[in-house]
């Protein structure tokens, strides 16, 4: 559950911030689920970047269900029961097995680039430092 930030501080703040805008600002509800390591069954947490920052996966996906609303509407079941789900619900469950084929030729960013830098920079960074090292470690010659 997405919380807005003047939930918490309401005496604060003059107005409330509208609901397309309070993406990563707002703070979520979650719950334990399967983690063991959390004490209390809700505790709360800052909301995912990738909420105003999707990776490019989650922009296909996004813009798919976009258009299977749209064709949800267009096919007239939005005001009824569809495949035990209301309206578009039904009609997007239908075509669910779309979204694997929908994201399966784009990169992970996660397997693309799993550091900050690349083995490369890595090696070059370890060689600059070195000197540095070295330099410093140097007596000085008068």
């Amino acid at each position: 559950m997405m919380l807005r930030p003047q939930t918490l501080i309401a005496g604060l703040t003059p107005g409330a911030t509208p609901r397309n805008q309070f993406g990563a600002k707002a703070v979520q509800i979650c719950t334990a689920g399967g983690m063991t390591w959390a004490k209390n069954p809700y505790f709360l947490r800052n909301a995912p970047h990738t909420i105003e920052h999707p990776t490019i996966k989650q922009l296909a996906i996004r813009i798919r269900l976009g258009n299977l609303a749209k064709e949800a509407r267009v096919a007239g079941k939005t005001k009824i029961f569809y495949n035990g789900l209301p309206g578009a619900a039904g009609y997007v469950q239908e075509h669910k097995d779309e979204f694997e084929r929908v994201v399966s030729g784009l990169p992970s960013q996660r397997t693309a680039r799993k550091s900050y830098h690349t083995l490369e920079q890595l090696k070059e960074m370890y060689e600059r430092k070195k000197k540095e090292l070295e330099a410093k470690a140097a007596p000085a010659t008068f």
